[in-house]
């Protein structure tokens, strides 16, 4: 399959663009400097700041300067903020989101997206995702997980399917998760336990 760079929103220019878009909208309240948007999308700061010049003349941010440092923030005033949140949100949300919701859930090891929405964020073409899968390596509460799935859909719009693992099923032969290994993934978190998995998975996605 042929890869682009904005599977998730083929009318977006670029990933770098919808990344960084969806970043800063979806947090209004807080200003990012340069290096926090390169260190989201993996680029380099001339490369973010580009996007942004175009994004400020757009009347998406703002922008202000504090000594060598320029802080970014939406531009809630813009009539087309509200529209534009929304489809950036939707379109490439879901790990800030995710990261965010499960941030105070204890017992959880590793984060992993995988399935349509982690394909389409690597690449891969295909139809829009319809749900967003989430792996979820460790021994938390249940109820807890039941929640914050709830939460995610809530605020992806999206339904969400939660998976959950130990750590020692992920390295013991099991038919559903050798099929999610040959998957592209995104790695949201790991830990102490999982400190190789996010290198070993992110350089085989790197390869698709």
């Amino acid at each position: 399959m042929k890869k682009t760079a904005t599977a998730l929103a083929p009318f977006l220019r670029s990933q770098t663009q919808g990344i960084i878009l969806a970043s800063i909208l979806s947090e209004p309240d807080v200003e990012f400097s340069l290096s926090e948007l390169a260190k989201k999308a993996n680029k380099s700061q001339p490369t973010i700041w580009r996007e942004i010049d175009r994004a400020q003349k757009a009347g998406l941010v703002t922008t202000r300067k504090v000594g060598n440092s320029i802080l970014v923030r939406a531009d809630q005033s813009s009539r087309i903020y509200k529209p534009m949140r929304e489809i950036m949100v939707a379109a490439f949300g879901a790990p800030a989101i995710v990261a965010e919701e499960f941030a105070n859930i204890h017992g959880v090891d590793a984060l992993i997206l995988f399935g349509s929405w982690a394909a389409r964020f690597r690449g891969i073409e295909g139809r829009s995702p319809n749900d967003l899968d989430i792996l979820v390596l460790g021994n938390p509460n249940r109820a807890e997980i039941h929640d914050v799935g709830d939460q995610i859909e809530s605020k992806l719009n999206l339904p969400v399917q939660i998976t959950i693992r130990s750590v020692q099923e992920w390295n013991q032969p099991d038919p559903f998760l050798s099929e999610v290994k040959e998957r592209p993934l995104l790695v949201l978190s790991t830990n102490s336990k999982t400190k190789d998995l996010e290198l070993m998975l992110e350089r085989k996605s790197a390869k698709r």
